[in-house]
């Protein structure tokens, strides 16, 4: 999110044009320590991270197919992805499941998997981060690959996506 530059030649006040001394009043602007809190207020709301979508899949008991983020075209620049996949419900034999983070980078895709979890306990889980920086108005997509064992009680899995834009000037980062 960028802000226009602050105003600083521009009227902060203005007096009230029913009053007969609206006319003599001089313009009033905004002093110097107000204008550099404010220019630290902006600063600081250009570099916040922000959200830009989000995924929760709960009581998953299947693969999932590749899924585009809800965010349709990205912009270029480094992007963030938090995930974290955690075996909800153990089955009676041991499955498996593993994330994988999918983008078109010089248009070639890249792929990125997480680690292949096969524990059959609740307490079996990963969670990550995916930095990528993909193309210009392609998206970013995510998959599960799933294996159940085959007993009475299948597993269960949940996961839980977000995805952030990392602003690369707070980074320090130069994007060529």
């Amino acid at each position: 999110m960028q802000y226009a530059s602050q105003p600083v030649d521009a009227g902060i006040a203005k007096p009230d044009p029913s009053d007969p001394r609206a006319a003599k009043m001089p313009k009033l602007v905004i002093g110097d320590t107000w204008r550099r809190w404010f220019s630290g207020l902006t600063f600081q709301l250009n570099t916040k991270v922000e959200r830009v979508a989000s995924v929760a899949r709960s009581a998953v008991g299947a693969a999932i197919a590749t899924t585009a983020f809800p965010i349709g075209s990205v912009t270029p620049g480094l992007w963030a992805v938090y995930a974290n996949l955690r075996v909800s419900r153990a089955g009676s034999v041991s499955g498996e499941v593993r994330l994988t983070i999918t983008h078109t980078a010089s248009g070639v895709t890249q792929t990125e998997q997480g680690t292949l979890l096969n524990g059959n306990l609740t307490t079996t889980r990963e969670g990550r981060l995916f930095l990528v920086r993909p193309d210009n108005a392609t998206g970013i997509s995510y998959a599960t690959s799933y294996s159940d064992g085959g007993g009475a009680v299948s597993m269960q899995y949940t996961l839980d996506l977000v995805v952030v834009q990392l602003e690369e000037k707070a980074l320090g980062v130069d994007n060529p």
